[in-house]
């Protein structure tokens, strides 16, 4: 809730091997006025490898939101995960009409910025229209290390896009990144 701090800190060390996720749902709830804010940072040693799979996060109506995940691999690191985020209950009709939310995520490789994602939604008019969500309540980032133009062109063949669902695959040094 409004004025809340959460920080998670996740560090695997050399040779080891993590899945995290959660046990339920993020959730940020309406704000009488003060910002929740979520920091994520993800460390990964060299020979180490990281699955990071929570599971999704919701705004609700009126929630102020400040949440950012940072992922630093080291050397030969691998990481393979997602953050999906919900704005709003779209199955029981209900859109985040109010509210504001800044998120980040980056991923860097010994320092060097390999991907730097914004999303700022201060106003409703943000969720529409072809620079902002489209309408589309929910969206999802998956990103995968260690790939290549074979492991890119698999991918692509095997996505299944339902109608009206936007989906986009892409390669950028040996991060695949799938937005949706």
């Amino acid at each position: 809730v409004g004025g809340d701090r959460l920080s998670i800190d996740i560090a695997v060390g050399t040779g080891a091997n993590a899945l995290v996720t959660t046990p339920g749902a993020t959730k940020f709830y309406r704000s009488a006025g003060r910002e929740a804010v979520q920091h994520q940072c993800l460390s990964v040693a060299a020979g180490a490898t990281l699955e990071w799979f929570p599971q999704e996060t919701i705004l609700f109506p009126g929630a102020r939101v400040r949440s950012r995940t940072e992922i630093a691999l080291q050397a030969d690191a691998l990481f393979i995960g997602w953050e999906l985020l919900s704005l709003g209950r779209p199955v029981i009709g209900e859109r985040f009409d109010n509210g504001a939310l800044l998120a980040g995520l980056s991923l860097s490789r010994d320092g060097l910025p390999l991907l730097t994602d914004r999303l700022r939604i201060a106003d409703p008019r943000h969720l529409d229209g072809p620079t902002g969500l489209r309408g589309k309540p929910v969206t999802g980032t998956f990103i995968a290390s260690g790939c290549d133009g074979a492991v890119l062109e698999v991918v692509r063949k095997a996505a299944v896009v339902p109608n009206g669902l936007l989906l986009g695959i892409t390669l950028l040094d040996d991060l695949l990144v799938a937005r949706c």
